[in-house]
Protein backbone atom coordinates (compact mmCIF):
# COMPACT_ATOMS: atom_id res chain seq x y z
CA UNK A 1 0.00 0.00 0.00
CA UNK A 2 1.40 3.45 -0.83
CA UNK A 3 2.37 5.54 1.77
CA UNK A 4 3.00 9.62 1.85
CA UNK A 5 4.82 11.40 3.78
CA UNK A 6 5.56 15.56 4.23
CA UNK A 7 7.62 17.52 6.40
CA UNK A 8 6.38 21.58 5.88
CA UNK A 9 9.05 24.08 6.12
CA UNK A 10 7.27 27.37 6.54
CA UNK A 11 10.20 28.20 9.51
CA UNK A 12 13.38 27.39 7.91
CA UNK A 13 15.87 26.00 10.09
CA UNK A 14 18.64 27.88 11.73
CA UNK A 15 22.50 27.45 10.35
CA UNK A 16 23.33 25.34 13.42
CA UNK A 17 20.69 23.29 13.22
CA UNK A 18 21.22 22.52 9.29
CA UNK A 19 24.79 21.82 10.21
CA UNK A 20 24.32 19.65 13.22
CA UNK A 21 21.57 17.32 10.88
CA UNK A 22 23.82 17.59 7.88
CA UNK A 23 26.54 15.87 10.01
CA UNK A 24 24.29 12.63 10.24
CA UNK A 25 24.78 12.07 6.35
CA UNK A 26 27.19 10.98 4.38
CA UNK A 27 30.03 13.08 3.22
CA UNK A 28 29.08 12.43 -0.18
CA UNK A 29 26.13 13.58 0.44
CA UNK A 30 26.98 16.53 2.86
CA UNK A 31 29.23 17.64 -0.28
CA UNK A 32 26.07 17.80 -2.70
CA UNK A 33 23.68 19.41 -0.34
CA UNK A 34 26.80 22.25 0.07
CA UNK A 35 27.03 22.82 -3.67
CA UNK A 36 23.27 24.70 -3.55
CA UNK A 37 23.62 28.22 -4.41
CA UNK A 38 20.58 29.06 -2.07
CA UNK A 39 20.28 28.29 1.62
CA UNK A 40 16.42 27.00 1.20
CA UNK A 41 17.36 24.93 -1.89
CA UNK A 42 19.70 23.45 0.67
CA UNK A 43 17.50 23.13 3.34
CA UNK A 44 15.29 21.09 0.82
CA UNK A 45 17.20 18.71 0.29
CA UNK A 46 18.62 17.95 2.93
CA UNK A 47 15.01 17.43 4.55
CA UNK A 48 14.12 15.44 1.52
CA UNK A 49 17.34 13.23 2.70
CA UNK A 50 16.71 12.86 6.43
CA UNK A 51 12.99 12.16 5.61
CA UNK A 52 13.45 8.84 3.35
CA UNK A 53 16.05 7.89 5.94
CA UNK A 54 13.66 8.45 8.54
CA UNK A 55 11.24 6.02 6.73
CA UNK A 56 13.15 3.91 5.69
CA UNK A 57 14.28 3.11 9.70
CA UNK A 58 10.97 2.76 10.46
CA UNK A 59 10.45 -0.11 8.06
CA UNK A 60 13.40 -1.64 10.26
CA UNK A 61 16.27 -0.30 8.18
CA UNK A 62 19.47 0.88 10.12
CA UNK A 63 21.12 4.14 8.68
CA UNK A 64 24.33 2.17 8.02
CA UNK A 65 22.18 -0.62 6.01
CA UNK A 66 21.00 2.39 4.02
CA UNK A 67 23.06 2.45 0.54
CA UNK A 68 21.71 4.55 -2.35
CA UNK A 69 22.38 4.64 -5.92
CA UNK A 70 20.89 5.94 -9.04
CA UNK A 71 19.19 4.24 -12.05
CA UNK A 72 19.79 4.95 -15.39
CA UNK A 73 17.34 7.77 -15.78
CA UNK A 74 18.38 9.46 -12.65
CA UNK A 75 16.34 8.33 -10.30
CA UNK A 76 17.57 7.05 -6.78
CA UNK A 77 16.97 3.85 -4.83
CA UNK A 78 17.47 2.02 -2.13
CA UNK A 79 20.34 -0.77 -2.63
CA UNK A 80 19.55 -4.19 -1.38
CA UNK A 81 16.19 -3.66 -1.05
CA UNK A 82 14.06 -4.30 -4.09
CA UNK A 83 10.49 -4.50 -2.70
CA UNK A 84 11.01 -0.41 -1.25
CA UNK A 85 10.06 1.67 -4.11
CA UNK A 86 9.85 5.48 -2.87
CA UNK A 87 9.69 8.93 -4.44
CA UNK A 88 10.70 12.44 -3.36
CA UNK A 89 9.72 15.98 -4.12
CA UNK A 90 10.12 19.68 -3.28
CA UNK A 91 8.99 23.06 -3.64
CA UNK A 92 8.72 26.22 -1.75
CA UNK A 93 7.77 24.81 1.64
CA UNK A 94 7.03 21.58 0.88
CA UNK A 95 9.23 18.40 1.06
CA UNK A 96 7.33 15.23 0.27
CA UNK A 97 7.94 11.25 0.08
CA UNK A 98 5.98 8.49 -1.38
CA UNK A 99 6.51 4.96 -0.30
CA UNK A 100 5.60 1.76 -1.60
CA UNK A 101 6.32 -2.14 -2.95
CA UNK A 102 5.52 -1.21 -6.43
CA UNK A 103 7.28 1.58 -8.59
CA UNK A 104 5.87 5.05 -7.31
CA UNK A 105 5.79 8.67 -7.50
CA UNK A 106 5.08 11.86 -6.07
CA UNK A 107 5.00 15.41 -7.28
CA UNK A 108 5.30 18.89 -5.03
CA UNK A 109 4.68 22.30 -6.96
CA UNK A 110 3.99 25.77 -5.61
CA UNK A 111 1.06 27.10 -7.48
CA UNK A 112 2.11 30.78 -8.43
CA UNK A 113 0.12 32.78 -10.74
CA UNK A 114 1.35 33.15 -14.35
CA UNK A 115 0.96 35.08 -17.54
CA UNK A 116 -1.40 33.38 -19.75
CA UNK A 117 -0.67 35.62 -22.61
CA UNK A 118 2.76 33.64 -22.68
CA UNK A 119 1.07 31.78 -24.87
CA UNK A 120 0.24 33.38 -27.63
CA UNK A 121 3.95 32.86 -28.33
CA UNK A 122 3.71 28.93 -28.37
CA UNK A 123 0.45 28.20 -29.84
CA UNK A 124 -1.71 28.58 -32.70
CA UNK A 125 -4.46 30.94 -32.88
CA UNK A 126 -7.24 28.46 -32.40
CA UNK A 127 -5.20 27.15 -29.14
CA UNK A 128 -5.00 30.36 -27.86
CA UNK A 129 -8.65 31.09 -28.27
CA UNK A 130 -9.43 27.74 -26.30
CA UNK A 131 -7.04 28.44 -23.72
CA UNK A 132 -8.41 32.13 -23.28
CA UNK A 133 -12.38 30.38 -23.39
CA UNK A 134 -11.90 28.09 -20.55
Amino acid sequence: MCEIYGVNLSKNIDSSTFQLLLQLLPLEKQKKINKFLHFEDAQRGLVADLLIRFIIAKKGVTNGECQFKINDFGKPFLMNFPNFEFNLSHSEEWVVCAIDTAPVGIDVEAIKPIDLQVANHFFTEKECHYIFSS
